[in-house]
């Protein structure tokens, strides 16, 4: 299996709050970094600040279709994020596909035996499953 060619950063938007993790370069491995509140993320100065300081040479922002595959607001949002993303800092944006992941990420954090779960871990979590699941896109051995 090939490695990243490029830090990768990932975002799972959310109104309140949005889970962010990473990728290094030469890994193939997403970790949680933290979550954000949604709203500091529309401080464009702060938004740049973060992207640039890790290092991000490609940014992935979780798609929340429907499961039937169709747009809601939640997907706009998502969308118009991505967007402000790539005209603050210039870096390549990919929207990737989110859905089921805050189940996948609460039913991972369950078995964390004696550990309460938060709302934040389940957001980051969710930023580290859809995360893996890109990386696991575009490294496939053919």
């Amino acid at each position: 299996m090939k490695t990243l060619d490029r830090t990768i950063l990932c975002f799972d938007y959310g109104d309140v709050r949005t889970g962010v993790a990473i990728a290094h370069k030469g890994t193939t491995v997403a970790m949680p970094v933290e979550t954000l509140e949604t709203e500091n993320l529309f401080d464009e100065e702060f938004l740049k600040k973060y992207i640039e300081g890790r290092g991000a040479g490609l940014i992935v922002v979780g798609d929340p279709l429907s499961l039937s595959r169709e747009i809601t607001e939640s997907t706009r949002k998502a969308r118009a994020f991505a967007e402000m993303i790539r005209s603050i800092t210039g870096v390549e944006v990919k929207m990737f596909d989110e859905r089921l992941t805050t189940k996948q990420a609460m039913d991972g954090l369950k078995t964390r035996r004696g550990k309460k779960i938060s709302v934040r871990d389940i957001d980051a979590s969710s930023a580290v499953i859809i995360l893996q699941c890109y990386i696991q896109s575009i490294t496939k051995s053919y």
